[in-house]
């Protein structure tokens, strides 16, 4: 019985180490992507021995220096020196002359003769002519003449010295005109009788102009300038006016600010058909003033007396102006004041017209204007600005009914009040 199950498992693992041994292996591999191998860190041992010595030695030397020249040669190369090449300088010519003809028989000569480029000094003479002989139509159709005719005879010279200039002119101005224009509604039916040499005034100038004005380098030196200028004045009717003016000033920077002052002297005496009167002028104008990149201000004041009425004349003279951006935009605004003496030959260069002898007020005029300018560039730049004056006494001129041909005009005085507006572009070309 044993035998038999002895047997029968024997035989039942026979079956099974056969059975296993027939089965395959199978050899089919399924890749769902490439093989990435990755290490999470790594250190790479030294391979080389190191020895740490921890002795120190020190180096003992002994050295002497010979007192040995050692000759280096070396050789000198010249270098050529630099050239400035200076500015050509301007030709100058001794002399111009000038002749011209127009319209209404006119006519123009200009006649100029001076020194050339000299170290201490300049001299010459001028002339110059401008007239017309002529006759206009009036309203009534009569022709009547209407020739004028100014005339300049100059002489001037300069003197300079190491630190001042001295400058003067003398000169003699003679001019024509002719009171042609008379009321033509006066004389409805026929022309007046007008002979040229009863509408015919002149008038005579001799005067000169003197200065003498430091021209020192050195901003830090005094500086200073006086002007001296007279003159004698008649016409064809015997008015006669003299006339002196000195003007002087003085200014010294101290402290990166400038502290100066200016007078001046004007002195007429007349003798006219009319009135026979002296009139003078003097004042003073102390300042202080200061001008660095950003900015430039004045402060100061003028202070005149004088007059028929000898009365006393103040204004204000302030100035300021900020350059915003640099030389480009910089905004601007002042007052100042001044006196305008009365004279006759004042008068006659407003208007050489007017009644022979008429007289003329001092004037006064306080100012205000303001702006902005710049510097757009090396050739172009602008100004824009205003300027509101109040002036009182202003000579005004009117038609003179006195005469029998009213072909003159009267003097009025009265105040004004002036604006202005100014846009003054700038450009250079070359």
């Amino acid at each position: 019985m044993v035998t038999k199950r002895i047997k029968f498992a024997f035989f039942i693992f026979i079956l099974l180490s056969y059975c296993s041994f027939a089965q395959e292996i199978n050899r089919n591999v399924v890749v769902v992507k490439p093989y990435e191998p990755s290490l999470s860190d790594a250190y790479k041992l030294s391979t080389l021995p190191r020895i740490e010595d921890t002795a120190t030695i020190s180096p003992e030397f002994n050295y002497s220096i010979l007192p040995v020249r050692v000759d280096a040669p070396f050789d000198l190369k010249p270098i050529n020196a630099a050239k400035m090449v200076g500015v050509p300088l301007e030709k100058y010519y001794k002399s111009y002359l000038k002749l011209g003809l127009g319209n209404y028989y006119s006519t123009l000569a200009e006649y100029n003769i001076n020194t050339l480029r000299e170290k201490d000094h300049s001299l010459g003479f001028y002339f110059s002519h401008r007239a017309s002989n002529t006759k206009l139509k009036l309203d009534n159709a009569d022709k009547v003449p209407a020739g004028y005719s100014s005339n300049r005879l100059e002489g001037y010279a300069n003197k300079y010295f190491p630190n001042t200039t001295l400058s003067g002119n003398a000169f003699f101005d003679y001019g024509v005109n002719h009171y042609y224009g008379y009321n033509t509604e006066l004389f409805p039916d026929s022309f007046p009788l007008i002979k040229e040499k009863e509408i015919r005034q002149y008038f005579s100038t001799l005067g000169g102009d003197f200065r003498v004005y430091s021209t020192n380098v050195d901003s830090t030196q005094p500086a200073y300038y006086l002007n001296f200028k007279p003159g004698y004045l008649w016409d064809r009717f015997k008015n006669t006016e003299s006339t002196i003016i000195l003007e002087g000033g003085l200014k010294k920077l101290i402290n990166q600010k400038e502290f100066g002052i200016d007078m001046v002297m004007d002195y007429a005496h007349s003798r006219l058909s009319s009135d026979s009167l002296t009139n003078s002028i003097v004042g003073g104008s102390p300042y202080f003033s200061k001008k660095n990149e950003e900015f430039e201000f004045l402060v100061g004041g003028r202070l005149f007396y004088g007059g028929e009425d000898e009365k006393f004349y103040v204004f204000p003279r302030a100035y300021l102006q900020i350059n915003v951006v640099k030389n480009i935009l910089m905004p601007y605004m002042g007052i100042d004041g001044s006196v305008t003496p009365g004279t006759y030959g004042r008068l006659v260069k407003k208007n050489p017209f007017i009644a022979p002898g008429s007289l003329m007020m001092n004037s006064d005029n306080l100012f205000v204007y303001g702006g902005i300018k710049g510097i757009l560039s090396s050739k172009a730049g602008y100004n824009i600005g205003f300027s509101f004056d109040a002036v009182n006494d202003e000579p005004l001129f009117v038609n003179d009914t006195v005469g029998e041909l009213d072909n003159m005009f009267g003097v009025i005085h009265d105040d004004l009040a002036i604006t202005k507006f100014r846009l003054k572009p700038g450009m250079i070309f070359q």
